[in-house]
C-alpha cells in the first residue's frame, strides 16, 4: 500500500503563497507604522550583501520675502546609507505524514506558525538594530547601575522625548522589556484603547493593545540591556513613523523535499532582507551579520545632519522585577 507523504498534501507554491500573505501582517511594529516594508529599493534584488539606500538631508527653512532681493539658494544634499542583508530561515522535519492528513487544513496550520516565526525573527533583528543604531544623542540614559533603582516615570518619559525635538508628535509606537511595562503599569502610565483614565495595578486588560503617552506599547524581551551591574539597566524605545525600514531581497520562500535516508520530509523557509534604521549606516565590512553584530553600536554611523532626525530614541532605566520573574 502507498505511503503518504508530504507532496500529496502540500502543495509547495501554494504553501509559499499562504506563508507570503500572513508573514507582513505579523511583524507588529509595521502595523502602529514605525516600519517600512519596501522590496523597491535600487538594486536590491540583484543579489549582493550589502544595499545603498539613498536618502535627502532635511532642507531649510523657507525665508521672508523682501522686495527687490532675491532668495538665497540652500543646497539639497543626498546622503547615501549603507544597509547590510541579513539570511534567516528554518528547516522543519515530519516524521509521521500521516498525522498532518488529520488535521482539519494541515497548509494553513503550517503557513500560519512559520509566519509567526519568521515574524517574530524579523522583528528580534530590528530590536537589535536599534540596541546598535540608535545615535548616542538620542539616548536618554537615566539608570543607576548601583544604589537608589530609576524607574520608568511620566516625567522621565518626557524627558527622553524631548530628544525629538518638534518630531515628537510623529511618535508611532514604543518598545519596551516586560518588567518596565509593569512598572509603567504600576505608576499608571499604561491606558488601552477603550478607557480614557490610567490604568491601575488590578486593571491589566489582557489581549487589548497598551498605550503609553497614547502610542501603542509593544513588549519585548529582547530589549534587555545590561545585568553586569548590581541594578539591571533596560533600554525602552520610542519610535517615529517610518523609523525603521525592512526591505526585501528575497521574499519568504518556502520550499517541500524527502530525505530518504531518513524517511523523513522537510519544509524549509527562509528570508533575505535588510533591517535598518532610517539615518544610520552599516559601517563595517561583516556580512549576513549576527544579532549579535546587528546589536553593537560600533557596526553602525550616523550618515544625517543631526542625530534628531534619526525617529529614535532609546530610554534606560531600571526595574523593580528581576531577570527570571
Amino acid at each position: 500500500m502507498p505511503s503518504t507523504q508530504i507532496s500529496d498534501i502540500i502543495d509547495p507554491e501554494i504553501l509559499t503563497q499562504q506563508v507570503s500573505a500572513r508573514f507582513p501582517d505579523k511583524i507588529r511594529l509595521a502595523e502602529a507604522g514605525a516600519v517600512q516594508l519596501s522590496s523597491d529599493i535600487a538594486g536590491i534584488q540583484r543579489g549582493g550583501t550589502m544595499v545603498k539606500i539613498p536618502r535627502w538631508n532635511r532642507i531649510g527653512d523657507f525665508e521672508r520675502k523682501v522686495e527687490g532681493s532675491g532668495f538665497s539658494v540652500q543646497k539639497i544634499d543626498a546622503v547615501e546609507e549603507l544597509g547590510v542583508v541579513v539570511r534567516r530561515g528554518a528547516a522543519y522535519g515530519v516524521e509521521d505524514t500521516a498525522s498532518l492528513v488529520s488535521l482539519a487544513d494541515p497548509m494553513a496550520e503550517i503557513a500560519a506558525q512559520i509566519a509567526e516565526k519568521a515574524a517574530r525573527e524579523v522583528h528580534d533583528t530590528l530590536i537589535n538594530v536599534l540596541v546598535g543604531a540608535t545615535p548616542v544623542g538620542n539616548t536618554s540614559d537615566q539608570a543607576a547601575a548601583t544604589g537608589t533603582k530609576v524607574n520608568i516615570t511620566g516625567d522621565i518619559v518626557r524627558d527622553a522625548l524631548i530628544r525629538l525635538g518638534d518630531q515628537f508628535e510623529d511618535l508611532a509606537a514604543v518598545v519596551m522589556h516586560s518588567h518596565v511595562f509593569f512598572d509603567a503599569h504600576k505608576a499608571g502610565l499604561i491606558t488601552y484603547a477603550d478607557q480614557g483614565e490610567d490604568a491601575t495595578s488590578l486593571n491589566l486588560r489582557m489581549g487589548q493593545q497598551p498605550y503609553l503617552f497614547g502610542r501603542p506599547v509593544f513588549v519585548s524581551d529582547k530589549v534587555l540591556l545590561d545585568t553586569a551591574g548590581d541594578n539591571h539597566v533596560y533600554d525602552t524605545y520610542f519610535l517615529g513613523r517610518g523609523a525603521l525600514m525592512v526591505a526585501y531581497q528575497r521574499d519568504l520562500l518556502v520550499e517541500v523535499d524527502r530525505d530518504i535516508l531518513v524517511k523523513e520530509d522537510v519544509i524549509s523557509a527562509d528570508v533575505h532582507y535588510v533591517p535598518h534604521l532610517l539615518g544610520v549606516g552599516w559601517n563595517v565590512a561583516t556580512t549576513n551579520p549576527a544579532n549579535t553584530d546587528l546589536a553593537t553600536d560600533t557596526n553602525w554611523a550616523l550618515k544625517v545632519q543631526e542625530a534628531r532626525s534619526v525617529k529614535a530614541v532609546r530610554l534606560t532605566t531600571n526595574s523593580d522585577f528581576a531577570v527570571g520573574e
